[in-house]
């Protein structure tokens, strides 16, 4: 077999645009050699790769030579200069910009990069807008994911003002809605946030749900997640006295069709043990006559073990724990810790109630890829978009405890499986 050309084995725009504004966060301003150089040995380019050549006509009609590696640097950062990423003032030497340096952490609106991809899905570095236009139309069996809360004030994540959330947030369910399949669904966490200034809540969850019933979505069930380790930190709580500590999230879940596929067979939890004493064991439900006599009936109630119970729509679960894996591996890295995690289980169980293996789930709003990591456990393709890089970084160590290897390519930075802007070779 003929080894592969240079030109085959050359990194895409997608993975040169990192390095190559780490290299000028780090060492710049470089030339566009030096910086061409600092991109290859963060990348790990092979010699022969960064040393090839080819010739092209110039616009003088003569033929020239020019390095392969170089000229797509050059174009990556092209680009990266039209993003308004690194500066356009200096001629020969190339100087990140203020906004490079900010999207080391924040995607910039309208760009997206592929960094990270295993054998069912694609990390994308990109807000959730910005995302949708690289997702087929009718091609998600779930959307499942957190968005920003309402903020009266600003966090180290980002987030959406209350002036103008509901708005914001019904422009991107909007968007959602072409890229689900016909019996598709969308599960959305929301929690309870006050007025500012005031005890009282903010009822933008009702405006939305009905907002969400005239654009024609269907209200399809509620599932409350209860966690006896919420922070009781609001002054309205704490100091003034005058509200009960808040205990529970909300995940509302929508479909365009009031027939959604969902099989609650797949979420079945085990029978308690006195369950099964009092009636599995017994042959079913037994009755006491005023004599005291036990009394049974053919097709009693609770006579057949049907593999488990169906699970209520409340879960009580705590917050990730302060020293598990994902936790532990973001301090050692000197990564941020995401500070609003939802737990995996219930990931699980929402992609194994309303999906089949191999299809297609889309998390907007990534986090730290606990929806990804998930999926990544039960068999399922997906997408996670998220906007702060950091985030993305310490999510990769999820995806690797969920099975995700080496040879799957589950790393900062290696290759695509979707076209990336910017689209220029």
């Amino acid at each position: 077999m003929e080894p592969a050309p240079a030109s085959a084995l050359l990194p895409t725009q997608a993975q040169i645009l990192l390095p190559l504004l780490e290299a000028l966060d780090e060492r710049g301003p470089l030339t566009p050699k030096a910086a061409a150089d600092a991109v290859a040995e963060k990348l790990g380019v092979a010699p022969g790769v960064r040393q090839s050549t080819t010739r092209y006509r110039h616009g003088d009609g003569l033929i020239r030579e020019t390095n392969v590696f170089e000229r797509r640097v050059r174009w990556t950062r092209q680009n990266a200069v039209l993003a308004g990423l690194i500066g356009k003032d200096q001629v020969g030497v190339w100087e990140l910009a203020e906004a490079g340096r900010k999207t080391l952490t924040q995607a910039k609106p309208g760009i997206v990069y592929a960094v990270v991809t295993t054998d069912l899905g694609t990390v994308l570095w990109a807000e959730a807008l910005s995302a949708l236009g690289y997702i087929e139309d009718g091609s998600l069996r779930l959307i499942l994911t957190s968005p920003p809360y309402p903020l009266n004030r600003q966090r180290a994540y980002g987030g959406w003002a209350q002036d103008g959330y509901i708005e914001t947030m019904l422009r991107h369910m909007d968007g959602f809605r072409r890229k689900l399949m016909d019996r598709g669904s969308l599960v959305v966490n929301l929690a309870d946030v006050y007025e500012p200034g005031s005890p009282t809540l903010f009822t933008y969850q009702e405006q939305i749900i009905l907002a969400m019933q005239q654009r024609g979505w269907h209200l399809c069930g509620r599932q409350m997640w209860a966690s006896p380790a919420k922070p009781k930190t609001t002054p309205y709580v704490t100091k003034d006295r005058q509200r009960l500590a808040a205990g529970f999230e909300s995940f509302y879940w929508w479909s365009p069709t009031a027939r959604p596929y969902a099989d609650n067979r797949q979420i079945l939890e085990p029978y308690s043990e006195s369950f099964r004493k009092r009636y599995l064991m017994n042959g079913g439900q037994v009755s006491l006559s005023r004599s005291g006599s036990r009394q049974t009936w053919p097709g009693r109630r609770f006579c057949r073990d049907n593999g488990g119970k169906i699970p209520y729509n409340v879960v009580n679960l705590p917050d990730e724990s302060s020293r598990g894996p994902y936790v532990k591996f973001c301090r050692q890295a000197g990564l941020p810790i995401h500070p609003a995690r939802m737990p995996i289980e219930i990931a699980r169980t929402w992609i194994r109630f309303v999906t089949q293996p191999k299809e297609m789930v889309w998390d907007p709003f990534g986090g730290s890829l606990t929806t990804a990591a998930a999926c990544q456990e039960l068999g399922r393709h997906y997408i996670a978009s998220e906007k702060v890089l950091e985030y993305i970084q310490g999510g990769v160590e999820r995806l690797r405890l969920a099975g995700a290897s080496p040879e799957t390519h589950c790393s900062f930075i290696e290759g695509l499986r979707l076209p990336m802007a910017p689209a220029r070779a």
